[in-house]
């Protein structure tokens, strides 16, 4: 839940921002399968490493990154899906393309909006804005 996230990380990622959708938690039953540990970096839903260049879009591609994984271990399928797309499209408050913004955000960006692929929309691995320029990839 984010008041988990938030008490993990002591406040430091507080925006202040209060429009956040609320998610439904799952309730779901334990089956009792559950594993003592999982090393998640031997699976086959770890992405690659990504290079976000000087671009400050972190929050973006932690939110990509989550999206994929989240995906993978649902469907067994890791798609490799548009940082860029984030960066540029979410203009929800506190997102900055490469000045910064809040991961949270983004995931919400990601849950009403949907991702294009990667190889549609490019992140350059530069230090520069790129416009939104969001094609219909869905």
């Amino acid at each position: 839940t984010e008041a988990e996230f938030a008490s993990y990380v002591k406040g430091s990622f507080d925006h202040g921002n209060k429009s956040l959708r609320s998610v439904p938690e799952a309730n779901l039953p334990s089956t009792g399968l559950e594993a003592a540990a999982v090393d998640w970096t031997t699976g086959s839903c770890m992405p690659a490493v990504r290079d976000q260049g000087q671009c400050g879009s972190c929050w973006a591609f932690s939110a990509v990154g989550a999206a994929e994984m989240g995906h993978c271990v649902a469907t067994g399928e890791l798609l490799d899906l548009s940082e860029q797309q984030v960066t540029s499209c979410s203009t929800e408050g506190g997102s900055m393309g490469c000045m910064g913004g809040w991961p949270a955000h983004a995931l919400n960006y990601v849950a009403t909006t949907g991702l294009c692929m990667e190889s549609v929309v490019i992140h350059p691995d530069r230090d520069t804005y790129i416009s939104c320029r969001l094609v219909v990839c869905h």
